[in-house]
């Protein structure tokens, strides 16, 4: 398509203008042997294309490889995927210049970009990528337009942002879009800052980053809360319980489930809070603070019980018997077994009253009282005679107490 290349990347307004229509005729050749399932010929195909792109500016090109990106990631041509991100960051570099040590290019892609990158740069310390196709017999060691200045606008950043998107190239998204939002602060565009805040927040979710997400989360909260913007800061408040449950930052996660509670509560949502409690009691077991844990499962089986929420009102007293058991407080727990079944018996809960039967029976045994016991299990089986469930289990058990061996 170009037998006479210009020695400085340099083409006529015309020789453009033909360049463009016969890529766009190689692009539809390619799309018709992909369509055909001429899967290696297609990308043979598509990557000539990509390599004359160059001649047409990054923004044409980087539009182009985003779009035979998508398609690479789709069918899942890894190696492709790989060595298009690689000339991604080898627009990055060439333009804007923002690539450090910090986020080194992968070594698999590696060849010399070209003269306008010297072995000694402060900026890389190592040999950097372009675009190596998987074409046999061919092979590029060099950029084509390696004397065009830099051309890193915020355009040309937004698209390098999108394409790394798509190929899932998060951490070089992340990278890009910080310097999209550091453009945004320098022109205080408060609008443009938060929605890409928001972006480098999802991918850090993506990432599964989740310390990394709350910082922005928690500027993004920050500042709704200043505006009084009460629907967006909930929605963030509900980000943040997610992410520092996530994180396992028990006690960051106990505050913002406290605000979402007094939301809801607010708002006569009261449906939504028993659950929410729940989890708020978890965390204060996981930080050893099991009083507070106590008086979020009380509250929450309060609420869910008078709203008919049984299994939420059951799971409530499981983790208080629990607590009480762990404790050695066998009076208490046994109370609250009893309160267990009667939960269970409103539910129709067959099966969480033969367990409740089984639990009352173990503490009753551990306290030496063995008819208190007997009646325990004696009802469990009951129960698991209908549900044809354990039988074997709690005939043992009624065994063993009429029939202690000696050494019990």
């Amino acid at each position: 398509l170009l037998p006479n290349p210009p020695k400085k990347g340099y083409l006529s307004s015309p020789e453009s203008d033909r360049l463009r229509l016969a890529l766009e005729e190689l692009n539809l050749r390619a799309a018709a042997e992909f369509a055909a399932g001429n899967r290696r010929q297609a990308f043979n195909l598509w990557n000539r294309e990509l390599r004359l792109r160059r001649y047409l500016g990054p923004m044409e090109e980087i539009a182009a490889l985003t779009r035979v990106g998508a398609i690479a990631w789709t069918v899942e041509e890894t190696t492709q995927v790989r060595v298009i991100a690689g000339r991604l960051e080898a627009i990055e570099l060439e333009q804007c210049g923002i690539l450090s040590a910090k986020n080194p290019i992968s070594g698999d892609n590696l060849a010399v970009l070209g003269q306008n990158v010297k072995s000694g740069s402060s900026r890389v310390s190592r040999v950097l990528p372009t675009l190596q196709y998987i074409e046999i017999g061919k092979s590029e060691t060099q950029l084509v337009s390696i004397d065009t200045p830099m051309q890193c606008d915020l355009t040309l950043l937004q698209a390098l942002g999108k394409a790394y998107e798509v190929l899932r190239a998060r951490a070089q998204a992340i990278r890009v879009y910080r310097e999209i939002l550091s453009d945004a602060r320098r022109r205080s565009d408060v609008s443009a800052e938060e929605k890409t805040m928001q972006t480098i927040g999802q991918l850090h979710l993506e990432l599964l980053e989740y310390r990394e997400a709350g910082i922005i989360y928690e500027e993004l909260l920050t500042r709704t809360v200043a505006r009084g913007e009460r629907e967006a800061e909930i929605a963030y408040v509900q980000e943040l319980v997610f992410i520092y449950s996530q994180a396992r930052q028990r006690r960051k996660a106990i505050s913002m489930r406290e605000r979402l509670i007094e939301y809801h509560r607010q708002n006569q949502n009261l449906r939504a809070i028993p659950e929410l409690q729940i989890a708020t009691a978890s965390d204060h077991q996981a930080i050893g603070q099991p009083n507070e844990a106590l008086v979020s499962l009380r509250q929450a089986y309060t609420l869910a019980w008078n709203q008919q929420q049984f299994y939420l009102a059951r799971v409530a007293l499981e983790q208080i018997a629990a607590i009480y058991f762990a404790a050695q407080k066998l009076d208490e727990a046994l109370q609250v077994y009893e309160a267990l079944l009667i939960v269970d018996q409103r539910a129709g809960n067959l099966y969480g009253m033969m367990e409740v039967y089984d639990q009352m029976g173990q503490i009753y045994k551990l306290r030496q009282q063995r008819d208190r016991a007997l009646v325990a299990f004696q009802k469990g089986l009951q129960l698991a005679q209908q549900l044809k469930s354990r039988q074997q289990y709690f005939t043992q058990q009624i065994q063993q107490l009429l029939n202690p061996s000696p050494a019990n």
